[in-house]
Formats: C-alpha cells, structure tokens, sequence
C-alpha cells in the first residue's frame, strides 16, 4: 500500500461543518470541527481547504481558528489564503450583478 506524502482534503462549509442558520452571524461549527481541522493542520501533510457561498472572510471568522485554512468564497470567486492574502477572480460585469443579487437575496431572506 502507497502512502502519500501530500493529501488535499476539501470542505463545504454550511451543512457539513457547520449548521445551517438563518441568521448567518449565529453559524459556528459543529462541536469538535474546529479542533480537528487544527490536528490535521499541524501534520503538514494535508492541504484543507473550505468551500462556501458566504465571503470567505465570514467563515474565516466562524471558524475561529488562529490560522485558517484556505477558504474559497462567493461561489469561488474569492479564495482567502493561509497567509491572509485575499485573490479575487476578475469577473464579467453581469457575473458580478448576478453574483451580488444572489448575495443580496440570501441577506434578506436570514
């Protein structure tokens, strides 16, 4: 059996690590979920990375970890990195009407 030096595990964050709310403010992971993205952290071996409609700044704040791991938001249109820095895809100018009304559209209906 072959064992990997690097593995990449990838999250979706509403519904999997955390519940869904209808106030998005009140969403913090479920139990335990902080913790043990941390352990798998610290291995090194693993690249983790979360996927969430949400502005990959909230989840990095939902989370609440000390250094979060690569979080890609807006559908992926964002991707906020381990070191902080934020990479924003260009988008067309109806991609980003359609993507702000979305946004829009969750905001009301929490």
């Amino acid at each position: 059996m072959a064992i990997a030096d690097q593995s990449a595990l990838l999250l979706d964050f509403d519904g999997t690590l955390a519940p869904f709310r209808i106030d998005p403010a009140k969403v913090r992971p479920w139990a335990g979920v902080t913790k043990l993205l941390e352990d798998i952290q610290q291995t090194g071996r693993t690249r983790i990375a979360i996927i969430s409609g949400r502005p990959a700044g909230d989840v990095a704040l939902q989370l609440g970890m000390p250094r979060p791991p690569e979080i890609w938001g807006l559908h992926g249109a964002e991707r906020l990195l381990p070191d902080g820095r934020v990479e924003i895809d260009d988008l067309l100018p109806q991609q980003r009407i359609a993507l702000d009304a979305e946004n829009n559209l969750c905001k009301l209906q929490a």
